[in-house]
């Protein structure tokens, strides 16, 4: 979210003349205006064949899941349930995180 925040403050300053708009910024400003996902965001983002529209309702979703799960994770770990450290794939395929924390509960369980 910081790289998507960033960029899109510096192609505003671009387009004021604040800054100089360089390659990145224009070709990020080429995408936006033709509904497609910047190359930069995609580097640092989950893969998607989303257009811009649906891909920032989805990411903005996908951050709002993840904060909901966060506060309920952090409940559950005075409860000493919870794992210390979480695989990758778990935070871009959300599934695979609560289907690797059932398993880790009921093998702490039986």
């Amino acid at each position: 979210m910081t790289v998507i925040r960033t960029s899109l403050q510096n192609v505003i300053k671009a387009i004021k003349g604040l800054v100089v708009m360089n390659v990145e910024l224009e070709s990020l400003a080429n995408s936006l205006m033709i509904g497609k996902q910047p190359e930069m965001w995609i580097k640092q983002s989950y893969p998607s064949l989303k257009s811009l529209g649906s891909y920032y309702n989805d990411l903005l979703e996908r951050i709002k899941f993840l904060r909901v799960k966060s506060i309920y994770l952090i409940i559950l770990k005075k409860n000493q349930l919870l794992p210390f450290c979480f695989f990758r794939h778990g935070m871009i395929l959300v599934n695979h995180l609560f289907i690797g924390y059932q398993v880790f509960i009921l093998h702490k369980l039986f």
